[in-house]
């Protein structure tokens, strides 16, 4: 990246309320959410307040069915198919809570699979008497088509469900699911794709891919605020999905012939009274986002995905170790092999219930760097993320900071 390109980035970081003294380079954790989308969220919050029995049985049912037909156009699918949820971890236990396996049918899904997804399936198969398959996926890839036939071979007549990462949570890596979707879909398996990351990260077309199911947060890439995500469901499959929490409208019989009032979307319409403002917020940031590139989304995706590209393969070179995948599974999250040979710090403090690295706690503490590290056996993994605030000296930073290790 150039010095120019590299200044241009410095007055976006002021748009975010980031402390300027961290280089944040972990946007996929929790996302991030400008400064102007929570003053737009704030905005809500005080209008709610100003009479909210109105703003509750008018404004926001009118309010999340514009947030639902943003979506849909953004994902090329249909608004009455989306229902919002504030997260991709309920999304994925509506899914599971509102169905039921036989003793003996297999749930298959990928070694990294995000954990809380992980023990729902492990939690609902006990339940059901199923059985839990995990897919494991190799390192050091040069195709990614190595993943697609890995999958593919894992069907088995057994297989009822498959939980498919569309970007894995510990890696960043993009798999390429279309062919998975399709063969499994054909075959009678229920395919639930954990999308959490990919909305706002990578195109997506819904309604090409033809998934039963597809959950994906809106607060990590779409910086909206936080506890904002949709749960998609295909038509044939809507009738067996139920809210975990009831709808005053459970029972609705749509006497309108709209489709924004079907069973489906009335299931989920009213589960009591809750700050919906994040969700009705989903608008004003998919336009906001959009601005900050002369071409739009599409372009303020490839940049952030070519600059992960980039600085991968050069922390690779720096590091002298092998790249973990090829280019064509790299979104805005890059993931990096450590050397053998990094040192440890001692006496770190790890929040309970976190699989991090001792490093992720020296890096922050001793210079300022929020990014991820992880065990992997023997090894260290880092992975970084590269929204459009991030600046090439951000970077750099890590370079240096690492250097303090070898």
């Amino acid at each position: 990246m150039s010095l120019h390109t590299d200044k241009s980035k410095q007055p976006l970081r002021k748009l975010w309320g980031l402390s300027s003294e961290i280089a944040y380079l972990n946007h996929g954790s929790f996302g991030a959410t400008p400064l102007a989308v929570l003053e737009h969220q704030h905005s809500i919050q005080r209008q709610m307040e100003r009479e909210p029995v109105q703003f509750m049985l008018r404004d926001v049912p009118e309010g999340l069915w514009e947030s639902q037909k943003a979506l849909a156009e953004f994902v090329h699918a249909q608004p009455q198919d989306i229902v919002l949820m504030d997260n991709a971890t309920t999304a994925v236990n509506t899914v599971f809570a509102s169905l039921c396996l036989n003793p003996g049918d297999e749930i298959l899904f990928v070694d990294q699979v995000y954990g809380a997804c992980r023990k729902t399936a492990e939690f609902y198969a006990k339940r059901w008497g199923a059985i839990c398959r995990i897919i494991s996926l190799p390192s050091g890839l040069t195709d990614s088509d190595e993943i697609t036939q890995l999958i593919l071979k894992a069907w088995s007549p057994k297989t009822k469900l498959l939980l498919l990462d569309h970007i894995c949570s510990p890696t960043g890596w993009v798999l390429p699911i279309e062919e998975v979707v399709e063969t499994y879909e054909r075959k009678g398996v229920r395919v639930l794709v954990d999308g959490a990351h990919a909305l706002g990260q990578i195109p997506l077309d819904l309604d090409a891919l033809g998934a039963s199911y597809y959950v994906a947060n809106a607060h990590k890439w779409l910086c909206t605020p936080k506890g904002s995500a949709l749960l998609h469901v295909r038509k044939n499959r809507q009738q067996e999905i139920r809210p975990l929490v009831f709808s005053h409208w459970m029972d609705w019989e749509n006497t309108t012939g709209h489709v924004r009032y079907s069973p489906f979307q009335m299931a989920f319409a009213w589960n009591g009274t809750r700050d919906v403002s994040a969700l009705l917020s989903i608008p004003f940031a998919l336009e906001w986002m959009s601005n900050l590139h002369t071409e739009g989304w599409g372009g303020l995706q490839s940049e952030n995905t070519n600059r992960a590209t980039v600085w991968r393969r050069r922390l690779s070179k720096i590091l002298d170790e092998p790249l973990l995948c090829p280019d064509s599974m790299v979104g805005h999250m890059g993931s990096v092999l450590l050397p053998q040979n990094i040192r440890i710090p001692h006496n770190s403090n790890i929040p309970v219930g976190q699989k991090l690295s001792p490093i992720w706690d020296f890096l922050y503490k001793e210079h300022q760097i929020e990014v991820v590290v992880f065990p992997a056996e023997d090894r260290q993994i880092l992975r970084f993320s590269i929204e459009t605030y991030v600046t090439d000296t951000d970077m750099n930073r890590l370079v240096d900071a690492l250097g303090t290790l070898l």
